[in-house]
Formats: C-alpha cells, structure tokens, sequence
C-alpha cells in the first residue's frame, strides 16, 4: 500500500497503489497480451497471441513495426551540447507549434543507447491557471513531437484537468538475468543505457520541477525521499510504468521503455502505454483522503478495478481512434476474456486489474449504470465516485463482478450476451435512477463528506468545495462543516443570471491560488490564540477570517455567521482575483471602491467604526470593501430576516434595506450587482438554510 507521500511498502502488484496508476503493459520476459490493433503500415488485422516468451516472439508473429525512424525524430551527434536540446513550452490551447527555448538535459553518447535528443515538452492550458502544466523529459527514440501529439490529444478529452505533470521517457536494455527484483517495487533491473550525466540531468529538471509545485516546494523530506527513489530507477535501469501522485496538484510519471518494446512491439503498445499513464495523471482524485481512502482500502473496494480498467479503456479508445482502427470495444473484451482463461473470474484476488476492470466498466455502460463520456473525460475520477456513488457491496456492483467475464465472440466480434446486460429498473449502486440519469458521477456535491488529514494541522479535516477549501480545527463538530460546505455550495445553485464559464473561471482560479476558509468553535478565546493557517502546505496567505460554531447560537445568528464570512471570503478573495477591474479593492479606480465611496458619501454605509484599523492601510482598505460588499448583496437579497438582523440592528453602519432601494440610492452598487454578482452567485434557498442550522 502506500502512504501519502507516495513511497510504498513492499508490494506484490502495482496496481494495488491508490496514489499509483501502473500501466500493464507488455515486459521482456511477459508478452502475451499484446494488442490485437492491425499494424500502422499494412492495416492487416493481428490476432492476440495468448502466451509468448521473450525468445519465441518475433516479427513473423505480426503486428510488429520496425523501431521509429531516425529520420522522424530529433538526432544529435556525440559532440552535440546542452545548448542544442529543444525545450518547447507551448500554451495548450489554440497556439501553433513552436516557441522553443534553448535548456534541457544532456544528450545522450554513443554506448549502444537511442541516439536521439533528450527534449522535454511543456504545455499549459489557456492561462497557468486554466489546466495544470505537463512538461515530458523524452530520451527515448519515439518523437518527441508525436509524443506531444499524442498527449495534447489526450489532454484534450478531458473535461477539467487541474494537476502539474511531469513524465520521463528512457530508454533501458535487456533484462538482468538471474531476475533483479528492486527492493520494494514491483519493477526489477535491467540493462542501464543512461549515462552518469544524463541521469543527473533528469534529477536537475526534477528538483527544477519541485520547485515550482507548491505542494511540495518546501517540504524537503518528501523531496529527498522521491529523488532518492528515483535515482535508484535510473542508475538500475528500472523497468518502470507508474504514475504517482505527490499530492493531487503534483503528478510523476516514469516509462522505461525496453529492448522489446522499441524493436519487436507495434507503435501501438507504446502509445497505449503513454496514453494509459497520463490517464492516471489525469484522474483528479487518486490522492483523496478521508472516506474515500477509507472505502478504497477495503477488500471489496471498486479503486483497483474501476482506476486501472478505466486507463486501459481510455487508452484502448483513444489508440484506436489515433491508428482509425475498426471497434475498440471489441478488443476491450477480448484482451478481457484471455484474461478470464490466464486467471480466473476473480475481480479482487489477482488477474489483470486493467483489462478486467475495463470489461466492468464497459458491462456498467451496457447496463445503463455509467455513461462512457464519464470515463472518456476523465470525470468519473473527480470526486472518487468509484466508491462514494457506486457501492462496492451493491448488487450492481456484485453483479458486474460476478458477470464481466462473461464474453461471447459472434462473428468475429467480442461482446456480452443478451442475457448479461440485461438489467431490471431499480437503484444502481446506491444511487437512485433520476440522480444518476441527470449527474451520474457527481459524489454528493452538496453534502459532501469530511476529510480527516493531519498534514494541515492544526486544521485536521476540510472539505473541497467548488475552488475554495473549508479548513477545520478539530473542535468543530463533523455536521457543522458539511453545513458550511453546503450553504456556499448552494450560492453557485443556477438561475437565469448565473454565466456558468465565469463561475467555472471563479472556481479554477479559486483552487489554484489555494484559497482557503477556516471554521473553529465558538471564538478566539476559546483557543488562546488565532491558528492563522495550516502549518505546512500551500494554504498560507488567501483567507480572510473564520466561521465559528456557535452551538448556543439562535439558528438566523448561526446563518448570518455563516453566510457573512464566506461572502468575504468570496469577494474579498475569490472576485477580487478573477475580475479585478471591478472587485479589486487594491485599486481606487475598480467598480467596487466606487460603488462602496459612493455609498459612504451619500450617508449609506458608516465607516467609523473601523478606524482603529486606519494603522494597516491594506487590511483597512480590504476589510471595508468586504463589508461593503456584504451590507450590498444582503440588500440585494432582501436576506436581513433570514440572518436576524432588523433594521434597527444595522442602521449605524448601513441604513439601505432593500434592492430596490440599493438601485434608486446607489447606482454604482446596482451596477457592481448586476454585471458581476448576480452573474456569480445567487440567493441560497431560505428554507434549506434554516433546515441545515436548525438548533
């Protein structure tokens, strides 16, 4: 198993690894679930040879091409320089190819190894801040340029992407004989083809990268411990096909590429590999804590299956669609049932995870349990619906097991029976039919579940929600959080005003910069002293104040705790970064310090009681605009009875009460509401407020 840095235990199968994706694909000394796709020059169809040694299998047995041409990948001579490395850092979307800059690793020497340019690819999505960086470190003799391709393509599918990605692409020889198991790894030893120099470049760009991952930038354990890690690979030449996740924002991804994939295998094994293991990357919650850790190491649990079957499906697709091969489906299921004859019908106990999973997954399509774009885009993996909403101990779920393998072939084509898909209406998974028809992969978005992770302490359990992360102190009861969780989930609810692409905008931004709410118990006293923010991690700076729980509280108190300081948090933070011409309170000229001066000279809005804090000019100036922000959209809402509050309780600081008297009195503040906040959030439900703090 592994922990949360990513290092594991012994183990006996990678696929076991929550926080590691491991392609299964073919070695040199195991062969026999190569795929059946025609090869790229002849378009001849190949059947799957069901079992091969390394010595027997050959390029009489088709399918095989011949090694990547020189001519079609980037060469340099043994007295080229660093200086010659093409490093291309490319925007992900909408830019030609090009814009390179001159850096890189050093090249590779002449000592039986690729003779090819060690290049690495760094793409981002429209902004840094729209889909993570992937950077590829290539020294093998596949083109770079089609490995770009190929994963753009990939990357392309997906319908959100959030972590930074770097993969290393090298070469390795034969295998060592006798077999040299590496301690603690499913890999083993092979011939090192990497030089001394080239292997201390790959851990310079390494550490380069660390550097610019604030997850870990800092933590200098977790560094050393991976780089040492990984240089063993390297100087062993370590046969590896893994993806980790540092953390949900940092994901590694190594691919020794072998004697026998470069010369013997088709094209296709390669891209099925690179496309499988960026999938991995891809899936946005393998790092989860909490409940979903928790289900996922339990005997019966989906995670191995659904994790692994959904790569090998993903990347059977896609390879098929890059190749214009004919029914990807039906390979799918026949690698599956050669499985079922190598292995058995086992699900959980060994087997191939990849290609059974697959056939699962595809059995839970034809049965009406999953959509296949939820797999296609990767968002079957972002809120661990593997085990939140299809339940392992369902009977769905029990049937998918008990029934994956059951595969015909009709007419040269592999498929379930008539008898297999067949499912009666009722619930799946847990999950009642009108959820699933209209969100299927979505793990309980307005209730989500509570995080228990000492990594942020003091702060020792949180919940994700919609960009921003709700820290708590350990005092605070479990249901107060869902129900903070909850109420700002319920801002984003769409009406006729929201724009769904700035609140995506809101919500991405929101994440990257790691803005954070924090909830304690009853107030500071309580603690001594203000826990200001977790004591490691990213979750420093971009916070305003906290929520407390007030269990003595009336239950319109305990709502107006609640809703004043996320809406802080909101426009002080979330606004004030994503549109900051007009919620930049930094700036004199932006919407909102008009439209709140605007109300401080007609009399509206009575600043007074702030000017102690005139001595920090910044929190100042922050603080009034987040309170004007606030009296603002409460008038708007015509919220004030819902939070307790008459007239007579806000009159000294603000005296306007309605929306309509905001539009007649302020029409910059109107104007502020109308073109932005309106466009963002909306009214939660009055009832559904009270229901949640009810005392």
């Amino acid at each position: 198993k592994m922990n949360l840095s990513g290092i594991w235990t012994p183990m006996t199968l990678c696929f076991l690894l929550l926080t590691v994706g491991c392609s299964a694909g073919t070695s040199d000394s195991d062969v026999s679930n190569i795929s059946s796709a025609p090869s790229v020059t002849d378009n001849e169809n190949v059947t799957t040879p069901t079992s091969a040694s390394s010595d027997s299998v050959n390029s009489s047995q088709g399918g095989y091409l011949e090694p990547p041409s020189l001519a079609d990948v980037k060469t340099y001579s043994p007295e080229s320089t660093k200086q010659d490395v093409d490093i291309h850092r490319q925007e992900m979307a909408d830019v030609p190819h090009g814009g390179t800059q001159l850096a890189g690793p050093a090249l590779l020497q002449e000592s039986g190894q690729d003779q090819n340019a060690a290049t690495a690819v760094n793409r981002s999505g429209k902004t840094s801040n729209d889909r993570g960086e992937f950077e590829i470190v290539n020294y093998s003799s596949y083109s770079t340029s089609d490995i770009e391709e190929w994963v753009q393509l990939a990357e392309s599918k997906m319908k959100t992407r959030r972590a930074n990605v770097i993969a290393f692409i090298y070469p390795v020889g034969n295998p060592n004989r006798p077999e040299q198991p590496i301690e603690g790894t499913p890999f083993s030893a092979y011939e090192v083809l990497l030089q001394g120099e080239e292997v201390e470049a790959i851990l310079d760009s390494l550490e380069d990268w660390f550097d610019r991952q604030p997850c870990i930038a800092e933590d200098d354990h977790i560094r050393d411990e991976h780089a040492e890690m990984y240089r063993e690979w390297l100087e062993r030449g370590a046969d590896t096909s893994i993806q980790q996740a540092l953390c949900p924002e940092a994901r590694v991804i190594f691919m020794a590429i072998t004697e026998m994939m470069r010369t013997k295998e088709p094209i296709t094994e390669f891209q099925n590999f690179l496309m499988h293991e960026f999938y991995h990357a891809f899936q946005q919650d393998l790092a989860d804590e909490g409940i979903c850790r928790r289900k996922s190491d339990m005997h019966s649990a989906n995670t191995i299956w659904m994790v692994e079957g959904a790569a090998h499906y993903f990347s059977t697709v896609i390879v098929s669609g890059i190749n214009g091969f004919d029914d990807p489906i039906s390979n799918i299921l026949e690698e599956a049932l050669f499985s079922y004859y190598e292995d058995g019908p086992s699900m959980l106990d060994g087997g191939a995870a990849d290609k059974t999973g697959a056939a699962g997954l595809r059995l839970m399509i034809e049965k009406g349990l999953i959509d296949e774009s939820s797999i296609l885009d990767g968002s079957l993996f972002h809120a661990c619906a593997r085990e939140l909403v299809f339940d392992s101990e369902s009977s769905d779920i029990e049937s998918i097991r008990d029934s994956w393998y059951r595969i015909e072939e009709i007419e040269g084509q592999y498929q379930f029976g008539p008898d297999v898909v067949r499912h009666e209406p009722g619930t799946h998974a847990g999950f009642d039919n009108s959820e699933l028809e209209t969100n299927p992969i979505v793990a309980g978005s307005e209730m989500k579940e509570v995080v228990y992770d000492e990594a942020h302490t003091p702060f020792i359990k949180y919940i994700d929600s919609k960009g921003l992360r709700i820290f708590s102190l350990e005092e605070v009861s479990d249901e107060f959080v869902r129900d903070v969780s909850a109420s700002y989930a319920s801002m984003f609810d769409l009406s006729s005003t929201i724009d769904q692409e700035w609140q995506d905008d809101l919500f991405k931004i929101m994440e990257s910069s790691y803005v954070f709410q924090r909830t304690g118990y009853m107030d500071p006293d309580f603690y001594g002293q203000v826990r200001e923010h977790p004591d490691r991690g990213p979750y420093r700076d971009e916070k305003v104040d906290y929520i407390w729980e007030v269990p003595h509280s009336s239950t319109p108190d305990q709502i107006g705790e609640v809703i004043e300081h996320l809406l802080h948090t909101i426009t002080g933070i979330g606004f004030a970064k994503v549109f900051p011409d007009l919620w930049d309170w930094r700036d004199p000229e932006s919407l909102v310090n008009r439209a709140m001066y605007e109300a401080i000279d007609k009399g509206h809005y009575d600043v007074s009681s702030y000017v102690l804090m005139k001595d920090d000019e910044e929190a100042y100036n922050q603080t009034l605009a987040q309170e004007f922000a606030y009296w603002l959209i409460m008038a708007e809402w015509d919220y004030f009875d819902v939070i307790g509050k008459s007239y007579s309780d806000i009159k000294d600081e603000w005296n306007i009460t309605g929306s309509s008297g905001v539009k007649l009195n302020l029409p910059l503040g109107h104007d502020l509401y109308v073109d932005s906040i309106q466009k963002l959030i909306t009214a939660p439900d009055k009832s559904f407020l009270t229901g949640l703090f009810a005392k």
